[in-house]
Parts: C-alpha cells; structure tokens; sequence
C-alpha cells in the first residue's frame, strides 16, 4: 500500500525512493484537511510543522472521520504527556527531527 507524506509548503522532501511513496505540499491546515479527506484511507506521514491548537483540532477531526492511519512528523521536541488532539489520533509520533524524522515515519508505515 503506497505511504502519503504530507509536508507543509516549504519543507523538503527527504527523498526516500520508491514508487509506493508519494509526497503532498500543503498551504494551511484547511488545505491539509480536504487532502486527507479526498486520499482516504491511505497510509499517511503527517509533518506538522507548527500548527496552532485549532490547526491540530481540524487534521485530529478528519483522521477520526476518514479512518487515516497517520503517523505524525513533528519539527520540535515532545516530551509525549502534553496534550496534543493531533498525536492523540495518530498511530505514532516522531518528534524533535524535522524533516529528518521522515524516513523513519515512512518505514514504520511500511510496517504496520
């Protein structure tokens, strides 16, 4: 099954080969949220980068709805009690690697 990353506009994409991976760029959490709506099901590396509460609110809300199996990509660290709607409904999170933590999210992806 092909993994979705989605990055918000700006990041890079880190390259990972293969043809089941397909890269997604991002504007704002609105348009992440009809992007996940519209792929469905699909395996899904999510990198946050810095969405507000309300922004983790929206994509938490369209993962439950859409059944997403997501891992979230966070660009800062996370000490994993604060609260956080987004990571709440996502099968796993790495934290605190950027862009680099990709990789790593793509192949437990692969895994599950």
């Amino acid at each position: 099954m092909p993994v979705v990353v989605y990055l918000p506009a700006g990041w890079p994409a880190p390259g990972v080969p293969g043809p089941d991976i397909k890269y997604v760029e991002y504007e704002s959490s609105n348009h992440l949220a009809a992007l996940l709506a519209a792929n469905g099901n699909e395996q899904t590396v999510i990198a946050t980068g810095e969405l507000s509460t309300e922004d983790q609110d929206l994509i938490a809300a369209a993962i439950r709805e859409h059944a997403i199996r997501a891992v979230e990509v966070r660009a800062e660290r996370w000490d994993g009690f604060s609260a956080s709607p987004l990571s709440a409904v996502c099968r796993g999170v790495i934290a605190g690697f950027g862009a680099k933590g990709i990789p790593a999210a793509i192949a437990v992806q692969r895994h599950i």
